[in-house]
């Protein structure tokens, strides 16, 4: 049982070296717990090994060493898994995401193996060897019989005796062992997997209680309430521009006056705010796209997305796309609930006669993105096999094609489906940015920057394809405002996420956390007139604006504001191993280093992401309010009842 339990705990270690948690704060956060739940797996296996041998001594070995090979395993895949996303592997993800297996193996490939891992295995392989030992034991007892009931009831009160006698509060990321977690979540939240083992009970309470919509129209609102109940329980409102409001949005975007014209969402695959704005890496890495900026950008430096959980880039065209909150703490709404009925900026246009487009180097049908979108207003698919039959054939790394020539062609594309004067829809992700990212010879970096940034490889990976990306962004847009195109068309560039590297001039958690979930948002065209804003937005603010701008009133329930109207827009908010993490107004909290509480700062004195700002109190009623909103978020999409009326 020593050796088995070793094998888990050391794997618990190196998560601990990977979150940069002391002993004492790692006991905290629930470490204790975690050992607790290695032992009784352990004895688990022997339990099994013991019993099954009664019946042939290589039966009980056979499924005893299965049995601990594979949780060894999965908690190997837990600890890549939160090194990536900083989270736990959830049943959820496996569930959902096991197709990807062979797409991520870079990524996972990518990972140290560290010294732990490998005495971890040394464990393993021992304790296969004593459970042999074990089975010829097992069958030399004489009278096994009370032997084996007891060690059984040891297991069964070792499982769950602490949540009868209420005494543990353990956390998924360290206060579990990850194969327990995985048989409450299959047994006990089959509905919504990966929410909280008790999910169903949860939302059962909530009906009882009354609480159906609220939350979430309070949040749309930017108010703050301590009962839904004192909220209006409708998300639908129409969104209507008047008509001098239309026109000074044009204007301020170079746009004819009336007239449909085109739209094109720019995802950049993986690029974060963090980079870009920074004063020294942005000019030197970004030079191209910071110059588009800089001459017609409208641009919000302060943008946020809440997508940083497997899926990702399926859960920020999600927020962009349908002015709603990803299913934050579940699985992508994409790839779980693809007939989700939601109103998003596709049907929006479908219905002012659009032609929609979707166009991407990766295979249209990964993560649902063909049945999601198809489900909700999109026509047409352009993928990598459409764009290697017109001639594309270099590959950047392990995900689609070259970025620069596939821009090239994707413009081509844009130009001949406007021939018909039809105003056109364009769903546009770059992909060489994706992880793992390497250093590629089209990404020159100085070596100079390097230095400064003491960046070991895996970050000159980073910024060596995104320097890639700036060179094959900055040709698309210098192309696309020199056509005839240009003059029609809004462009939005948006990050889908931002990165798991850690921000190589950060000086806090803080500053950490924010780099984790910022992201450039620029609103643009040929002729817009370039302007800065610092207050805070979100990616669900993109359709509102969109809609605001085209002028054709619709009924929605999106979450989202005009921006452009009023620059400060929707809070930010996540969820991550039970603490929520917010930013409203002045004012932001995240999960302090231990993940034990939450630490807030005033944001009137600075960006922070950049500076070390001051600390506040937590409101407790503002934590509580967000907590809401995000457990009617993911109320609503399991149900399916974003529309009230459904």
């Amino acid at each position: 049982m020593l050796f088995v339990t070793l094998a888990y705990s050391l794997l618990r270690l190196d998560t601990l070296t990977h979150l940069k948690l002391s002993i004492s704060e790692a006991l905290k956060s629930g470490l204790s717990w975690g050992l607790y739940y290695d032992a009784v797996m352990a004895l688990l296996a022997i339990v099994a090994v013991l019993l099954l041998t009664r019946l042939h001594r290589w039966i009980g070995v056979l499924v005893g060493g299965i049995w601990l090979t594979f949780s060894w395993c999965v908690c190997v895949a837990n600890l890549v898994h939160i090194r990536f996303f900083e989270s736990p592997l959830n049943w959820w993800v496996v569930r959902e995401h096991l197709a990807d297996f062979f797409v991520v193996q870079d990524s996972a490939r990518s990972f140290e193996l560290h010294s732990a891992i490998w005495l971890s295995l040394a464990c393993l392989i021992g304790s296969l060897v004593l459970f042999m030992k074990l089975g010829t034991m097992s069958r030399q007892l004489s009278r096994p019989r009370w032997l084996f009931i007891g060690l059984s009831l040891i297991v069964l009160v070792g499982w769950r005796g602490p949540a009868w006698m209420n005494i543990s509060e353990n956390g998924a990321l360290l206060g579990d062992n990850i194969v327990r977690s995985w048989l409450l979540q299959t047994t006990r939240s089959r509905l919504f997997q990966g929410a909280s083992s008790d999910w169903v009970s949860e939302v059962q309470l909530r009906q009882r209680d009354g609480k159906g919509h609220g939350w979430l129209r309070a949040y749309s609102e930017g108010k703050i309430i301590l009962d839904s109940r004192l909220a209006s329980p409708e998300l639908e409102k129409s969104h209507v521009s008047k008509p001098e409001d239309v026109l000074s949005f044009r204007r301020r975007l170079g746009l004819p006056n009336d007239g449909p014209i085109h739209v094109v969402y720019l995802f950049l695959e993986s690029v974060r705010s963090y980079e870009l704005e920074h004063p020294k890496i942005g000019p030197a890495i970004f030079p191209r796209i910071r110059e588009h900026i800089l001459r017609r950008g409208q641009t919000f430096r302060q943008a946020y997305s809440s997508s940083f959980e497997a899926g990702q880039t399926v859960r920020g065209q999600f927020s962009a796309f349908c002015s709603m909150l990803p299913n934050i703490g579940g699985a992508a709404t994409y790839i779980a609930h693809p007939t989700l009925s939601i109103f998003c900026i596709q049907d929006y246009l479908k219905n002012l006669g659009y032609r929609q487009s979707w166009m991407n180097s990766h295979h249209s049908g990964y993560h649902n993105k063909r049945l999601f979108e198809r489900r909700h207003g999109t026509t047409e698919f352009y993928d990598q096999e459409y764009f290697e039959a017109v001639g594309i054939e270099k590959e950047i790394g392990s995900w689609g094609l070259a970025d620069k020539p596939f821009l090239e062609a994707s413009l081509k594309l844009l130009e001949e489906l406007s021939q018909d004067d039809t105003p056109v829809f364009a769903n546009i992700l770059t992909i060489n940015t994706h992880h793992p990212q390497t250093v590629i010879p089209e990404g020159p970096v100085e070596q100079e920057l390097l230095d400064f940034l003491e960046a070991d490889e895996a970050y000159h990976g980073l910024l060596s394809r995104y320097k890639y990306t700036d060179d094959a962004v900055g040709t698309f847009l210098d192309a696309l405002f020199e056509s005839e195109l240009g003059a029609r068309t809004l462009l939005v560039m948006v990050g889908d996420h931002s990165t798991r590297h850690e921000p190589p001039l950060a000086e806090n958690s803080v500053q950490r956390y924010e780099a984790r979930f910022r992201v450039p948002l620029v609103f643009m065209s040929k002729f817009s007139q370039p302007a800065q804003f610092d207050a805070p937005v979100h990616q669900i603010d993109i359709a509102p604006t969109i809609a605001a701008v085209i002028g054709a009133e619709a009924e929605t329930a999106w979450l989202g504001r005009n921006i452009l109207k009023e620059p400060v827009g929707s809070a930010w908010v996540y969820q991550e191993n039970g603490l929520v993490a917010y930013r409203r107004g002045s004012r932001g909290c995240y999960p302090n280093e231990a993940f034990d509480g939450l630490v807030c700062v005033d944001t009137t004195l600075g960006d922070p992401m950049f500076n070390v700002l001051p600390t506040l109190e937590e409101r407790v009623e503002e934590t509580v309010f967000f907590k809401g909103v995000i457990d009617e978020l993911v109320y609503l999409i399991a149900f399916d009842r974003i529309f009230s009326s459904q």
